[in-house]
């Protein structure tokens, strides 16, 4: 079994996809940020798009792999398989976040440990 945690403080979950390959897990964030500007410019958007890949020595099992809000993280389990073989595939991994409904902070853009490769 393969369990880790990657803090998540600062980012909105409502914006985070998991994916999940033979041998590696994918997390992406997506977010936006607006700027109020004195003068001409009214507003100005800025959208950021943050992936991490984190990926493993061992090849892991499709249809294996569960995540979990537990605090200000996001815990991943996934389950090693015997096999090597490289075969393709990829599975978007649905993030369990019933014990934290109605604790997200709005999204923001910076003062994220997500951005500071903590794992």
């Amino acid at each position: 079994m393969i369990r880790f945690m990657v803090p998540l403080e600062g980012i909105d979950v409502r914006q985070l996809h998991t994916f999940a390959t033979p041998r590696s897990i994918v997390l992406e964030v997506l977010t936006k940020c607006i700027l109020k500007h004195p003068g001409p410019i009214e507003t100005e958007t800025q959208r950021y798009r943050i992936t991490r890949e984190l990926r493993f020595r061992d090849c892991i099992a499709k249809g294996s792999t569960a995540a979990r809000l537990s605090g200000e993280s996001l815990e991943i389990t996934s389950i090693k398989t015997a096999s090597n073989d490289d075969e393709a595939w990829s599975e978007f991994i649905q993030i369990d976040a019933r014990s934290s409904l109605g604790l997200c902070e709005a999204p923001t853009c910076k003062n994220s440990t997500f951005l500071s490769g903590a794992i």
